[in-house]
């Protein structure tokens, strides 16, 4: 799909995608400036791996930011965002899809939220 999609926007060169286990050590992943997760919240026993996982990688490019794409699937959802919204270095707003360039797109059940860390004053 990232290829399909890289090339009907004629940007061929300026993506990245790598695999990435929740929970492991991601020090090793540089040089990034937006992480793409979709559909990534649908077991809850992974809500922690990967709150820690999107934490370090936020933590490590302060400037990167991360744009989840969230459809409800599961009745403890609301668990993985108040788990990620306990780090008071996170921020979380949601994506409204109000606008003329998803005219015609029924998306009501899928959320686009844009995490990244907060602000140092």
């Amino acid at each position: 799909n990232i290829r399909i999609n890289s090339l009907l926007n004629n940007k061929l060169d300026n993506y990245i995608a790598l695999p990435l286990d929740w929970g492991n050590d991601v020090n090793e992943i540089t040089n990034y400036d937006i992480i793409i997760a979709s559909d990534v919240v649908y077991d809850p026993s992974l809500y922690e791996p990967l709150v820690n996982t999107l934490i370090s990688l936020l933590s490590n490019n302060p400037q990167s930011t991360c744009i989840l794409a969230h459809r409800h699937r599961h009745p403890e959802d609301s668990n993985f965002f108040t788990l990620l919204q306990s780090y008071n270095e996170i921020v979380i707003d949601e994506i409204s899809f109000q606008s003329d360039k998803f005219s015609g797109l029924t998306c009501q059940d899928v959320k686009i939220f844009h995490i990244c860390t907060r602000p140092t004053s």
